[in-house]
């Protein structure tokens, strides 16, 4: 056996690498940006 780090573990329990992961956070990543405010505007 190996010792292996607690995300690298979900990773391979679901099938995903470090991007997989970051896009399955994406409606977390939503709703964080509606509720706080860009404190300066970055739409060109």
């Amino acid at each position: 056996t190996f010792p292996i780090d607690g995300f690298s573990k979900s990773c391979l329990l679901n099938g995903v690498d470090q991007l997989g992961f970051l896009l399955n956070l994406n409606s977390d990543t939503s709703i964080y940006e509606a509720e706080h405010a860009a404190p300066i505007l970055t739409i060109a």
